[in-house]
């Protein structure tokens, strides 16, 4: 294994809570909470888990994560999919940390860029 893409994401977008003219009119179920963290966010944690050593033990390799800006700024009725970008870009910055003395890349950007500042 050299490379591994996680790249899969859903959306379920929701306000967090809803109000209209003083009254909670909804709010996000923990189905659209749950199921966007676990595919955006435990899906690269259970992916990343199963090939990481393999890579490491073989002499590296490239782990690239799709994530989101809104990760970073946050998103209008987007709680669920912003918490799940945020986690991966943090996920990523925790590979990259771990894993600098072996020759794998962790990265949401580019295999070959600098890790942001």
């Amino acid at each position: 294994m050299h490379v591994l893409v996680n790249n899969a994401g859903i959306i379920r977008d929701g306000q967090l809570v809803k109000f209209k003219e003083g009254a909670l009119t909804g709010m996000m179920s923990d189905e659209q909470f749950d199921s966007v963290i676990g595919v955006n966010l435990k899906g690269v944690f259970v992916c990343t888990r199963a090939v990481a050593p393999r890579m490491i033990q073989s002499g590296g390799g490239a782990i690239l994560n799709a994530t989101s800006v809104v990760g970073l700024y946050g998103n209008f009725g987007q709680t669920n999919y912003v918490a799940s970008k945020a986690g991966v870009i943090g996920m990523t910055a925790c590979g990259r940390a771990s894993w600098a003395s072996s020759t794998s890349a962790s990265t949401p950007w580019r295999p070959d860029s600098s890790p942001p500042t």
